[in-house]
Formats: C-alpha cells, structure tokens, sequence
C-alpha cells in the first residue's frame, strides 16, 4: 500500500508496500519515476491549505486510481492530467470533435431493403456470406494504412467501454478515417487522433523505421549484387516489404494477411454454392483460390470472370488500388536507381491498399448509363496522341466493358475508410493488372445513391458565388454524367509502363486525364445527340461548381490537387472568371471545354514522357494556391459546412450476415 506524503516542494510522492519511493508528482502534474532511499527521519506532514487531500485517511482508493499511463486526472488531486492510449495522449479534445462531428458529419444509410426483398432466396444466402467475406478481409487495410492501427483501435475501444468519454469521442472518428489519422479535406494537414504518433513513411507496406534514402540505397545495392528477382518482388504491387539482414525482402499479400483472406475464401466459396448467376459463381470460384495461392496467374483469371458480370444480380469487388503509397514512387525520384530498373525491365508498381465492396445491382439505373459503353472506341480515337500508344480498347471488335450502377450494403477496408469523400465510382482493374495488359477488359462500377446524399446548403452556395445567370444550369444529374465521363476516360490514353513511370505524381496526373476526357468528350456526345446544348453545358457548369475548393489541398490529397490544377488552367484561359473575392463566378462551357481539351493534351503528353520530373513541375505550375483561391475556399466552407466526416449505417448489411 502507497502512503501519500506532502513536502514543502509542492511534490507529491509515492511510496510502495515495501517502503520505497516509486514516484513523485509535483503541481505540473509531471510524473517522475525513482527509486531512492527512504530518509530515516520523517516529520508528520501537514495538510496545505485549499488542499482537497487528508493524508491521514485511508488511502488504497487512490492508490488504485494509479495508472503509470499517466492517467492523473482520476487522483482528484484538483488538477486535470493526461491521460494515454498505449502511450499516446489523444490530440484532440471533446470540444473539437463535437465541432467537426455537429457541423461536419452526415451518415450514408446503406439499406437497400427493396433491392433485396426482389432477390431470389439462393442470392439472398450468398449475399449474407459477401457481406461476411468483406468484413473478414477489414483489418487488412487497418494493417497496410499504419502498423500501430488495430493497437490504437483496441485500446480506445477497451477505454471507451469503461466510460471513458473522450475516448467514446475519438473511436468515432477513428472509425470513420479507419486509422489513427485522415484527410478530412477541411485543412491541408491531416487531422491526427494521437500526439506524437508518426506514420511511417511507408505506412504499413514497409518497415516502420525505413526511410527513403536507406530505401534507395538498398535497392541500389541489391542491383549490384544481381538480386533483380529479389528487387522486382520488392517493388511488386502486391507484396509487404520487411528486412531481411541488410537486405528487405517481399512478403506476398496471400501470405501477409492468410488469416483474413483464408477467412474471406470460405465465405466466397460459400457464396458460390447458393447464388444464382453462372458467372457470379464461376468468379467467387476463381477469387477464392486467387486469395488462398500466391500466383499473379490466379489473379488474372479471377480478374478476367469479375469484368464480364453485366447482368448479375449481386456485386462483390476486391479492390487493388495504389494511391497510399507514396514509398516505392521514390525510387524513380532517383535518376540513378530509375536507369538501373529500366535497365533490368523491372517496373516499381505502388502497393495495393484492399478494399472491399458488397451491393445489388440496380437493373433500371444500369440502362440509363449502359448505353455510354457503345461509344468508348470512338473516344479512344479522339485521346491525343492515340497513334503513339496501344490503348486497352484497342484488342478486337468487341468492347470489353461492363457497366452497372450498384446499390451499395457495405464498404470495407479502403473502400470504407471515409477520408473526406467516398467512392462514386470505379473503373477496374487498374492498368498494372495482368487482365487489362491481356485484353480481357474492364468494368465501371456506379454508386448514383451516393449522390442523392447531396448537401441542402449547396443551393445556398450556389447564389452566393454563381452569376445568377448560370443559376438554371445547376443540376445534380449533370454531375454524374461527368462522372461517367471520367470512368470512361480511365479506359483511354496510354497504359500502364507510362503511369508507373511517374512516380509518385502518377496518380495525380492520371486523375486530371479522366476529368479533363470527360469535358473534353461533351462535344463528341453533343455531335452524337446524347447530349444536348443544354445537356452539355449542364455537364461542364456542374463539373466547375463540384471542384469549388473547401481548403488548400494537402500534398497527399490526389483529388484535391487534380480539381485545383483545373480551375487554376481553366481561370487561365478566361473559361471561368470571378471577382478577386471568389464571387460572380462565371463559366463559358464552350471556353471550358476547348481549354480542357488543351490541357488533357498537356496532360497525355507528360505520361508519354515517362519523365516524373516534368509531370512534378506541371503539377506545381497549376496547383498553385491564390489569394482568390483562399477567399473563395472560406466562402465556401462556411456556407457549406462541408460533410466531410461520413458515418456509414451498414446495419442493414451486418443483419443480413448475421442470419447466414
């Protein structure tokens, strides 16, 4: 039993039942850990004034209070300590969550109850396992995102179980970046849950401790001692790195998280007994035995069953996207190290980050955007510079795309991890998968519900910035047209060996590519009658007034600084004019979609360059941040109050898998 003492100097100190001091605690409420001699001598303390101690009670309640986390603030000493989570003290307190929370947040309810009920009982079983599958395969992205995430999840949920408010705050958030810190798009800097917790460079795809420098000087040596097998799986899009001696070593996906993805493969294999459509079970087949071998060959041929599912009734994704990591860019940053893998035809691809996706095809929305798939040839001989480059639509007659827009029931792991926006849409697989450098085609997945979430307030935006003239041209429905354009786009241009050879300014770059095509192709669609004038002006008006910046990108923020370097090309070229206070904006869509077309030259010919160099300089050229910019962005957060803090409701979901 401790007894507490009261010195002269103001410190409180411990002592343990063997008579020793452990600690003391002075009024700054530091704590300092000793191990010193007991004086021979003591002289009965007296109680301070004010002071809400009596040290002549009993005190083993207080001694149990003690927490050597630094959790002072439960001794009732009168002072506020704080408090830690596996050694961290939270960075943000009850007052600044509830701001963001109250003004920031909004909560996607993902029930498609009707969808569901029409569902013949054989998929409604196999949709329960989906579901399952998807949420066995969560953690994964929690691993790949920071190395200290489940840790930091389990410790704030243990103290939030307790009572514990500030943590029940915190996990919320948490929860929706899906990691111990994210992007809310509300500031450059990303919002960090805990104080001093880094993360590493290379997130959880490589060592903690790593850093570029010594990861370019690794793989240079490792090339000198002609381990290129060594080196190429290293830099493969699907393998964790870890130190091997001097050396670093990729570890498999298949390997790395078997636990999950054996997990997952039962459910999918289950799924494949009951569901109803012959190629549904045919890939649930193939993607089960994909996730439990290491073999690129495995993945192809499941890759190859997904892109062909236009009339299934269910939608199961395993996304493999690499817009994360930012390590394994940096070795073409390094003229020397980018001569040497060319050299030895080894391609550093980013790692992919695991997303999971379960929905219902929604068969009527489908046909309104179907109809898009018939002109993508015709678009692939309108991209700049298409005779220079072999395009992914290029192999055969047959346009190899599905398009389906789904009903969404849940989003795991990347997918679900809500860090400003979400997902409206993808087009995949991404070009450094094996089904697309083969010619076995792509699919668009559309989620139109997301945007029926669409903030009331941006009426409200709208007759404060916009000249009222334009005002008629606002309309939801415009927005997903450009949506689809920039889908489509991502089938187009030049493949993969031009991507990956920019680093990392290669996500950037290609994003601005299919949000420029799909402007640029207003005037294909307006020649092919699938547009109108109006429709086209709708389109270029609504793609304008979506990228209104709420703040200044931050440096990791793709989409943020793809949408700033447009408006800053676009107010270039005199296709969009404002006053110096961001108001009276006013878009010419003809201007705006010649100036698009220029700029998606620009862009096409920065990939063909292969030169990271040029694209970094483009891209610093265009996103340069105003004092236009700046004004027009507070307007527009404090209008808005921008929901970017979104809470997804997959209780409807997590029913469904509960009953299988």
């Amino acid at each position: 039993m401790a007894n507490f003492v009261f010195q002269e100097t103001s410190k409180y100190r411990f002592k343990n039942k063997n008579g020793e001091y452990i600690f003391m605690l002075d009024s700054q409420i530091n704590v300092k850990f000793q191990n010193f001699a007991i004086p021979q001598k003591q002289t009965k303390p007296e109680t301070p004034k004010n002071s809400s101690v009596n040290p002549t009670e009993n005190n083993s309640a207080l001694t149990n209070y003690l927490s050597f986390q630094g959790n002072i603030n439960k001794m009732n000493l009168g002072f506020k300590g704080n408090k830690t989570y596996n050694g961290y003290e939270l960075a943000l307190s009850n007052e600044e969550i509830n701001q963001k929370l109250t003004n920031h947040s909004m909560v996607l309810d993902f029930s498609p109850i009707h969808e569901f009920k029409v569902l013949k009982e054989g998929d409604k079983k196999a949709l329960g396992h989906l579901i399952k599958a998807a949420m066995a395969m969560d953690n994964v992205f929690y691993k790949q995102d920071d190395p200290k995430n489940l840790e930091m999840k389990a410790a704030l949920e243990k103290a939030a179980k307790s009572g514990d408010k500030n943590a029940q705050q915190t996990l919320k958030i948490f929860n929706i970046f899906k990691g111990v810190e994210g992007d809310d798009r509300l500031s450059p800097e990303p919002v960090k849950l805990f104080k001093g917790l880094e993360k590493p460079e290379g997130k959880g795809f490589y060592p903690s401790d790593l850093k570029k420098e010594e990861f370019v000087s690794i793989i240079k040596r490792m090339l000198t001692e002609d381990k290129d097998k060594e080196v190429a799986k290293i830099l493969s899009q699907r393998t964790i790195v870890v130190r091997d001696g001097d050396d670093l070593k990729g570890v498999d996906y298949t390997q790395e998280y078997q636990k999950e993805f054996s997990e997952a493969a039962k459910h999918l294999e289950e799924a494949s007994k009951t569901v109803t459509h012959d190629g549904m079970k045919e890939y649930l087949q193939l993607q089960a035995e994909a996730l439990r071998k290491e073999d690129a060959e495995l993945d192809y041929k499941a890759d190859s069953s997904w892109v062909k599912l236009q009339d299934s009734p269910l939608e199961f994704t395993i996304s493999r996207e690499s817009y994360d990591d930012k390590l394994t860019g940096a070795v073409l940053e390094d003229e020397e190290l980018s001569q040497m893998l060319k050299e030895r035809d080894i391609q550093a691809n980013t790692k992919d980050s695991i997303g999971i996706r379960v929905g219902i095809t929604d068969m009527e929305t489908t046909k309104g955007i179907i109809d898009y798939k018939k002109h993508i040839k015709n678009l692939a001989k309108l991209m700049p510079y298409s005779d220079q480059y072999t395009q992914s639509v290029d192999s055969g007659e047959e346009i190899k795309q599905s398009i389906v827009d789904v009903k969404l029931l849940c989003l795991k792991g990347h997918y679900g991890a809500v860090r400003g926006g979400i997902v409206a849409a993808q087009n995949l697989p991404n070009d450094d998968k094996l089904a697309v450098q083969r010619g076995s085609g792509r699919r668009n997945v559309f989620h139109q519900q997301i945007l029926n979430f669409e903030n009331p307030l941006r009426r409200k935006l709208l007759e404060t910035v916009i000249n009222p003239s334009q005002w008629d041209l606002y309309d939801i429905k415009a927005s997903n047209n450009h949506i689809v354009g920039h889908e489509l786009t991502h089938s187009l241009g030049p493949g993969n060996e031009y991507k990956s050879a920019l680093g990392n300014y290669g996500s950037i770059i290609e994003e601005a590519k299919a949000d420029l095509g799909a402007s640029t192709f207003t005037d294909y669609f307006l020649e092919k009658e699938k547009y109108t004038k109006t429709d086209k002006d709708k389109v270029l008006f609504n793609w304008v007034f979506d990228n209104l910046p709420i703040s200044k990108p931050g440096l990791n923020d793709t989409y943020g600084i793809m949408r700033l370097m447009t408006l800053n090309y676009l107010r270039d070229q005199g296709a969009i004019t404002m006053k110096q206070d961001g108001t009276n904006i006013s878009v010419d869509t003809d201007k705006t979609q010649k100036a698009s077309a220029q700029m998606l030259d620009d862009i096409v010919a920065i990939q063909l360059d292969k030169d990271p160099d040029k694209a970094k300089t483009y891209i610093e050229k265009w996103s340069k941040w105003d004092d236009t910019m700046e004004t027009l962005s507070k307007t527009v957060k404090d209008i808005v109050k921008p929901k970017t803090y979104k809470f997804l409701n997959e209780k409807f979901a997590e029913k469904i898998a509960s009953e299988v």
